[in-house]
């Protein structure tokens, strides 16, 4: 294998690492927020930034293999999010739980599925 290679294999294990944390802190974000736990923001803006390391990842694989990792849609995650930001201007806590809970844990699953796969 080049260097390359090397690179998106290790950039692939680390993001078959990382996808399961991601997903349970969607979990646990809802958790905190519907319990009042005001540290639930920081955890939020953590997911946040995971997610942006995730998808940050995934278009640099596909930079260098065009091939890969085709089946992750980076533009849903951006929808998702919009709608998770209007959610909480709109005060549909609701909604906002749920987005995490089912609708982007679902879609994070969907793209540690096929890394695995990949792998």
């Amino acid at each position: 294998m080049n260097d390359v290679q090397v690179l998106v294999r290790e950039t692939k294990e680390s993001l078959a690492d990382y996808l399961p944390n991601l997903i349970a802190a969607c979990d646990q974000v809802a958790e905190k927020f519907q319990t009042g736990q005001e540290d639930w923001v920081e955890l939020f803006q953590a997911v946040l930034e995971g997610i942006n390391w995730v998808t940050g990842a995934v278009q640099g694989i596909r930079n260098v293999e065009s091939t890969t990792l085709l089946g992750l849609e980076l533009e849903r995650v951006i929808e998702l999010l919009q709608e998770v930001q209007a959610a909480m201007t709109n005060r549909d806590y609701v909604l906002f739980c749920d987005l995490l809970q089912y609708e982007l844990k679902t879609l994070l699953q969907a793209y540690s599925d096929q890394v695995q796969q990949e792998l």
